[in-house]
């Protein structure tokens, strides 16, 4: 628990908490950083960051969905975070939240995939990480099972990299 925090009117810092020593900051222009007192991007993280957490088991759908379907009925939701982005087969959704056997409030066909229907036992997967080129278009994804891809949203090995120009390996 942060021991006070500070709001001033100096253009460097707008909100400043601090607990023995400085841990967070935002500042005029929008920036905010958690391990440092100036950040120069939308978000600087100074130290280990967590972006999500995987669950050790995978889940499975028990019941089919069509493409319009808004929760996802499955095994066990077990391990996953309480809100996120999956991965079904090649679509990518997004949840607000769950119930020990249901993913709820799902946006489908997310980061540029169609919304498609999905067979009783399909894999559930979830990203952990999303780099963006723009809201709906991913340029690097990782997911839970550890797998990234670039240039794609469902990687099917530990590199998938698609692209249509050039690709280089090496210095």
């Amino acid at each position: 628990v942060a021991s006070n925090a500070t709001f001033t009117t100096a253009t460097t810092s707008a909100l400043s908490v601090t607990g023995g020593s400085q841990f967070a900051a935002a500042t005029f222009s929008g920036n905010v950083g958690i391990g440092t007192t100036g950040p120069l991007e939308k978000l600087e993280v100074t130290g280990g960051a967590r972006i999500g957490q995987a669950p050790v088991t995978l889940s499975t759908t028990t019941v089919a969905m069509t493409s319009t379907t808004t929760t996802a009925t499955v095994a066990s939701t077990s391990g996953y975070p309480s809100a996120g982005t999956l991965l079904i087969d090649s679509e990518a959704m997004t949840y607000t939240g769950f119930t020990a056997t249901t993913f709820t409030g799902l946006t489908r066909g997310a980061l540029g995939t169609t919304a498609a229907t999905h067979s009783a036992g399909a894999t559930i997967k979830n990203y952990l990480f999303t780099a963006l080129a723009t809201a709906s278009t991913p340029k690097m994804v990782i997911t839970g099972e550890g797998n990234v891809g670039i240039g794609t949203t469902s990687p099917g090995s530990l590199l998938s990299v698609h692209s249509s120009g050039n690709v280089y390996f090496g210095g």
